[in-house]
């Protein structure tokens, strides 16, 4: 990301500090967990701090003062990089061996800007309204949306996606959470619930663009070209979907000339229940120093300060959120006199409002078993991604996808694995 590495020129540039970056392999973290091979000072990674890091991660606590730290960042953000004295994580007590770096929004719908409301549609307040207009733009000879859950080995992840942004949204966090951990089945009500949303939307004849048997043969990336698909004389975007469900990421893949903030917007998928706050799901990167050198600790005093990611924050696809609540938003850029800067400066306070409510949470699959959730060498994509491509298959109705899912992790054992 041209971004991140120009964020570690500016520390460069300010402390006279250089930075080497370098991409790990399995192998490297098996050879580091052994000794063979010598510790990086600091490691990054999405999610939970992984488990060989934990034991080699410093005490945040040690660099930074505890209270800042955590009115900065807040507890939910925090517990990911907190492991307890019995070594579970994430945690909520415990000794913090990570710093949030950046916040990813996920469950978000975009849109051809312009055309929408030249059509005279309007941002949707509710699933109810969502709907509502999904069938209005069948009613005036368009496609509501286009979907896609191919993504190589990794296919599938796009649906999950969706499904997790409308389990939060029909029974909210705590239910969430139990699911994550397990305690709460894809059979339950909730899950059932949302399943059956998805049904109702996927299913939905004239729906999705080229029906739903095509979702998985197409790939997630490319949708961004359907919906601003051009006129090959004019130049004018003629939408082949007008709904798109994607994370904040996507921006970075917008197709050349496309005027972000004015050719594209987004709305945050709307919560089932409108007198509810609008929840969200996402991702994002930590990191954990793994030496104490005067210029390890320089560099994770900066990370933790709000100062982190005021370069990065300018970059014209939206690649930065910060995670700090002090961090100054006019790095974004001016909302008022800039398109783009006003669709980098929703995203981010989409996100601080949602951890501020306490309703923004980490994608669940993420954070299951890699059987469930990921994808495991030797035995491919989890339970939870192939599930959902057979869905939209139509080789096993929704419930039955759940209810195979639940077995699955049933055969798993409490460590999560076989």
């Amino acid at each position: 990301d041209a971004g991140f590495e120009r964020e570690l020129e500016a520390f460069t540039q300010l402390t006279g500090i250089e930075l080497e970056l370098g991409s790990s392999e399995e192998q490297d973290v098996q050879n580091i967990a052994t000794g063979d091979l010598e510790l990086p000072d600091i490691v990054a990674y999405g999610g939970r701090i992984p488990t060989w890091a934990q034991p080699r991660a410093i005490d945040i606590d040690q660099l930074i003062d505890s209270e800042t730290l955590r009115a900065d960042f807040g507890e939910y953000l925090l517990r990911f990089g907190t492991v307890a004295d019995d070594g579970d994580t994430p945690s909520r007590d415990g000794t913090v061996r990570a710093i949030p770096l950046t916040v990813d929004l996920k469950g978000l719908v975009y849109y051809p800007k312009e055309e929408f409301e030249a059509a005279g549609y309007e941002v949707p307040a509710n699933w109810e309204d969502l709907l509502a207009l999904s069938h209005q733009i069948v009613t005036d000879g368009g496609t509501p949306w286009c979907f896609g859950f191919a993504s190589g080995f990794a296919s599938g992840w796009p649906g999950s996606d969706f499904l997790e942004s409308l389990v939060l949204r029909v029974d909210g966090v705590d239910t969430y959470d139990a699911w994550i951990a397990g305690d709460v089945g894809f059979t339950s009500p909730a899950v059932m619930e949302a399943g059956r949303l998805a049904d109702e939307l996927i299913f939905e004849p004239g729906f999705v663009r080229g029906g739903p048997e095509l979702i998985s043969n197409e790939t997630w990336d490319d949708q961004l070209f359907h919906m601003l698909n051009r006129n090959s004389v004019t130049g004018a975007i003629e939408p082949e979907c007008w709904l798109y469900h994607q994370a904040n990421f996507v921006l970075r893949l917008v197709p050349p000339g496309t005027r972000i903030g004015q050719d594209i917007d987004f709305f945050v998928l709307p919560p089932v229940d409108p007198d509810q706050p609008t929840p969200s799901i996402g991702g994002g990167l930590s990191a954990s120093a793994l030496v104490d050198r005067p210029e390890v600790r320089a560099f994770v005093e900066f990370m933790a300060s709000p100062q982190w990611g005021e370069v990065w924050a300018g970059d014209a696809d939206g690649g930065f959120i910060s995670a700090n609540r002090r961090f100054d938003t006019t790095s974004y850029g001016d909302p008022a006199a800039d398109p783009a800067a006003a669709v980098r400066f929703a995203m981010a306070s989409a996100v601080r409002t949602a951890l501020d409510a306490g309703v923004w949470r980490y994608d669940a699959s993420d954070l299951m078993p890699t059987e469930i959730g990921g994808w495991t060498e030797g035995i491919g994509p989890g339970a939870f991604w192939q599930g959902l491509v057979d869905w939209v298959d139509g080789i096993r109705p929704i419930e039955e996808v759940l209810a195979d899912i639940d077995a699955e992790r049933a055969a798993l054992g409490t460590d999560g694995e076989p």
